[in-house]
């Protein structure tokens, strides 16, 4: 039986002939089937995966698919069914995929947007469709926070951005936010008062106060991204790249 490979976008179809050059059968899978989501994929969705190459819509959404198994997320075109079921199957059977609904901007999440790492965040920005997949949240940025501009996703930009804290010489605590560039490894209640700053976001423990001002909201541990917030200007998001 003579084997051969042929690429369509970026899926490997594998199609097996018999001697007299009869077609025998036909598979379809990522091409990448060694990374977690693509190792899933192809056992869990397989039959999905051949509908999507069977169908001419779908079959436009491969690349964006092997962008899902290479990088474990993407966004895609779901109005078409095989494109929807194939998303639906990776995203419910496998759990390091990530196939988000593109559409139309009208609610959020379905807006294309442009994402990629600035040394050790990352940022995203509206854009037009097509633009490449770039995974931005809090799981690819280990405990950060995802601020953006109120418009985000129509407009704008948004990055989620890593907390960090430092030592306040003056008064002897510390303070956390993005914005700090310090590598103080802890700063909770027993460093002082705890307060987060409604205005700019930053959380900052002090021992020479007793309680927070109006401004403040209590709080015990700074350095945990889920206790800091964006400044005032801005919009929290779960994730910048959704």
């Amino acid at each position: 039986m003579l084997s051969f490979v042929a690429l369509v976008g970026c899926i490997a179809l594998v199609n097996e002939s018999t001697p007299n050059g009869d077609q025998f059968s036909t598979t379809c899978t990522l091409l990448d089937t060694t990374s977690a989501c693509g190792t899933c994929v192809a056992s869990s969705c397989a039959n999905q995966v051949t509908a999507c190459c069977d169908d001419a819509t779908c079959k436009t959404q491969l690349s964006q698919f092997d962008t899902c198994a290479d990088a474990g997320f993407c966004t895609v075109d779901t109005s078409n069914e095989a494109t929807s079921a194939l998303a639906t199957c990776m995203n419910s059977s496998c759990k390091d995929c990530s196939a988000e609904a593109q559409g139309d901007g009208s609610a959020p999440g379905t807006v294309d947007v442009s994402c990629g790492a600035v040394l050790d965040y990352c940022n995203c920005e509206s854009a037009s469709p097509g633009s490449k997949p770039f995974r931005c949240d809090n799981q690819s940025v280990p405990n950060s926070i995802c601020c953006g501009d109120v418009n985000y996703p129509s407009s704008g930009s948004c990055s989620c951005m890593p907390v960090k804290c430092e030592q306040l010489i003056g008064t002897g605590g510390c303070e956390c936010s993005p914005y700090e560039s310090g590598d103080v490894s802890s700063c909770n209640s027993a460093d002082g008062v705890c307060c987060i700053d409604i205005d700019t976001g930053t959380c900052s423990c002090d021992p020479t106060i007793e309680q927070c001002d109006q401004f403040g909201t209590p709080v015990d541990d700074c350095a945990v991204a889920a206790n800091i917030g964006c400044e005032s200007s801005q919009k929290a998001f779960k994730s910048c790249s959704q």
